[in-house]
């Protein structure tokens, strides 16, 4: 299978768990809902513009295919090395999007499962089919990198 289809399966999947959350929010609150209906898109950017707008190959071979699309939408970002703050927003963002909804999440067993599952494929995904064929030696989890400098 394509790194492409591997890529999009990924997104699909980690969107999935974030719906399992949001449903979650909106199960206990409209208020809680709407919150985290705005904090969704505003991480899912925040790590597109730190980290995606910054690859070299975000436009010719981007392997979650949709996520180098959006870079172009985006204000333009040197391509080259990650500095210290791309990564603190990149996990600041991502674990702000895996850690909060887990009280909510507590409270519905399914929505639970669901969201951890569907994470823990896609971060299989990525790791696996995704990764190995990056040509964004920047990228701490490109493995040709690795292999490059052992």
């Amino acid at each position: 299978m394509d790194s492409k289809l591997h890529g999009l399966i990924s997104l699909s999947l980690f969107f999935f768990s974030q719906i399992m959350a949001l449903t979650a929010f909106f199960l206990e609150s409209p208020f809680y809902g709407l919150g985290y209906a705005v904090l969704l898109p505003g991480c899912c950017l925040a790590i597109v513009f730190s980290y995606c707008a910054k690859c070299p190959v975000r436009l010719t071979s981007c392997g979650h295919v949709i996520v180098g699309k959006i870079t172009t939408l985006l204000p333009p970002r040197k391509q080259g090395p990650y500095t210290d703050l791309d990564y603190l927003i990149v996990l600041t963002s991502l674990l702000s999007l895996i850690l909060i909804p887990q009280f909510w999440l507590w409270e519905h067993t399914g929505l639970l499962i669901a969201f951890w599952v569907s994470l823990f494929i896609a971060g299989t995904e990525i790791n696996q089919f995704v990764c190995p064929e990056c040509d964004n030696t920047h990228c701490i989890a490109c493995k040709k990198n690795k292999r490059i400098n052992q």
